[in-house]
């Protein structure tokens, strides 16, 4: 079942080690936090969970804003804000990653072997998704319909961690095994 969480905002600099907020929420989560983000505006973070769902968080009191828990077989171990907000990113070990509505909660596109890994980036303009997959390739998808635009050349391993450069010039697939 769910229990309460602690959760703890931090100021980044000068790195006192002086929480500036601290709260306990009355509805927690079912297990593990393994990824968090905070949204463009920073008054939410948005935590990805084994219990298989997202959370949005108001920042400041901790109050769970929303909870996304259909969609994934197994956790969600990636959770991203698209760059204004109005949409979240997750990725799970289930080899799905979906695009929801961050406000109805509704699930907008589902992206089909992804990866066990979870790897996940949008591009900064969010027009673009990169992915793992189960092919040992990374994956280019089209973030307004999700259709595949690339399968990039097979790795020698899984694909576990993409990037994209600032410019959407480059794009960094890491495989397991280097």
């Amino acid at each position: 079942g769910r229990r309460a969480v602690a959760g703890r905002l931090w100021r980044a600099a000068p790195y006192d080690g002086v929480g500036l907020t601290r709260w306990r929420c009355a509805r927690g989560l079912a297990d593990a936090v393994l990824w968090a983000a905070f949204a463009p505006a920073c008054r939410q973070v948005v935590t990805a969970s084994r219990d298989r769902t997202a959370q949005p968080w108001n920042a400041h009191t901790g109050a769970v804003l929303q909870t996304f828990e259909e969609g994934h077989a197994f956790l969600a171990s990636t959770v991203l804000f698209y760059p204004d907000g109005s949409k979240l990113l997750t990725a799970a070990v289930d080899g799905t990653t979906l695009i929801w509505d961050a406000v109805s909660g509704t699930q907008l596109l589902r992206l089909n072997d992804t990866g066990r890994s979870a790897a996940a980036a949008l591009s900064f303009d969010a027009r673009q998704i990169l992915t793992g997959s189960a092919e040992k390739t990374a994956k280019l998808w089209n973030a307004a319909d999700g259709s595949l635009l690339r399968e990039l050349p097979a790795h020698r391993a899984e694909v576990t961690a993409v990037a994209f450069s600032r410019d959407r010039r480059w794009l960094f697939p890491g495989p397991s095994r280097g």
